[in-house]
């Protein structure tokens, strides 16, 4: 198993990445997504969402910080995402009050936008990283990272 993965893409052409990436959260069901805002957090999920033949459009959980979708695509063993954007969350509790723990453990895989306040809860071993750049021409770069 590879402790980094690392590849650059645009927007666009994201989708041929994604079998690479869903191979890669296989292993844990938490992932943390880090980047500027705007760097592509959502567009990433969006590209997840349709590798997986998500039932519901896909859209950025700023205001309503958890969006679900339900795959479709049996090739895989992922049977429902949290999608989870905490920028508007100010403290640990915050979270808590919004029932983090019960997503992050209740089996579906999680991906967390802005999720340094929550890191407390977690432990090394428990979750993956993907870090994204933005770079010139549309291309984003990717980092998917296990975090031991």
């Amino acid at each position: 198993m590879k402790e980094s993965v690392h590849f650059e893409s645009s927007e666009e052409e994201l989708c041929k990445f994604c079998p690479q990436i869903l191979e890669f959260v296989q292993t844990n069901k938490i992932t943390l997504l880090y980047g500027q805002m705007g760097a592509g957090k959502t567009a990433l999920m969006r590209a997840i969402c349709k590798e997986l033949d998500c039932s519901s459009e896909v859209s950025s959980p700023t205001f309503s910080l958890i969006n679900e979708y339900i795959p479709n695509n049996k090739k895989y063993t992922i049977h429902g995402i949290y999608h989870m954007d905490l920028y508007r969350l100010n403290s640990l509790d915050e979270a808590l009050n919004i029932a983090i723990e019960d997503h992050l453990w209740s089996g579906k895989h999680c991906f967390i936008e802005w999720p340094q306040l929550i890191l407390p809860l977690l432990q090394k071993g428990e979750f993956q990283e993907i870090f994204i750049e933005t770079l010139e021409n549309n291309q984003r770069s990717y980092t998917l990272k296990f975090a031991l």
